[in-house]
């Protein structure tokens, strides 16, 4: 087998790989951001379901006069936090794959690069990491405004 061929064969190969890791890159931030929506669309609707049950007697739903309370906070809140467990694996994940995936496009430059802007990368993430955080903190203030005010 001449020079050429061997470049030729580990090119091929090379490319290969990386093709397979960038769609195990792809798969995975489909995933992300399916777990994104089905995350917002639980919380508008818990927000919802809460917002129907208020009496409206007090500024903040309580036991007294929401029928849905403690319930709809409670189950808020474990969605916040079983939605950050699943959103924060898909960015390790992701940080795995893109591992495998550097020194591939170091060695052969004809490949494109993912993500080469670090500041970038870790801006597009803040709003699915930090989503979950910010609802879960509603759903606490909720939470402790309703018991103590009544």
């Amino acid at each position: 087998m001449s020079d050429v061929e061997k470049q030729s064969t580990y090119d091929q190969e090379t490319f290969e790989r990386y093709k397979a890791i960038r769609n195990e890159i792809a798969r995975e931030d489909n995933v992300m951001s399916s777990r994104l929506n089905w995350f917002t669309g639980s919380q508008a609707f818990l927000l919802t379901a809460l917002t129907i049950g208020h009496r409206g007697n007090t500024p903040f739903p309580t036991p007294g006069n929401d029928f849905l309370f403690p319930l709809v906070p409670i189950t808020g809140a474990c969605f916040c936090l079983l939605s950050f467990v699943g959103i924060l694996a898909a960015w390790v994940a992701i940080r795995r794959w893109r591992g495998l995936l550097r020194p591939m496009t170091r060695e052969a430059d004809y490949l494109p690069t993912i993500g080469k802007d670090q500041l970038l990368l870790y801006s597009g993430w803040i709003g699915p990491i930090l989503m979950p955080m910010v609802f879960f903190g509603a759903w606490a203030y909720l939470l402790i405004k309703g018991y103590s005010y009544t």
